[in-house]
């Protein structure tokens, strides 16, 4: 949501929002393994699981990072853009990891 705002007010590109994006979602994931600790099987396995979807789903995006021009053709505005971005990550990383 930061990033969002940041880039509305141009104080930080589309470009380089991407990766911090990505970022964001993979540290996002340390939260889940720290409170998972001492838990049941089950809960660890759930933790296990949206590490490697995050991660998982972060290191199929990189790649994709050096073609983010498609993301103008969606929208103008850089807020939209991110907000897109996240939208397709989310949606293609579900798609592949279900």
């Amino acid at each position: 949501g930061i990033l969002i705002i940041f880039a509305q007010q141009q104080l930080i590109g589309v470009e380089q929002a991407l990766p911090i994006i990505l970022g964001a979602k993979v540290g996002t994931t340390i939260t889940a393994a720290i409170s998972a600790m001492g838990l049941s099987q089950s809960a660890k396995r759930t933790a296990a699981a949206h590490v490697l979807y995050n991660v998982g789903g972060s290191l199929l995006f990189i790649p994709l990072l050096g073609y983010s021009q498609v993301l103008y053709e969606l929208s103008q505005e850089p807020g939209q853009i991110l907000a897109n971005a996240l939208l397709i990550f989310n949606l293609i990383s579900t798609v592949v990891f279900l």
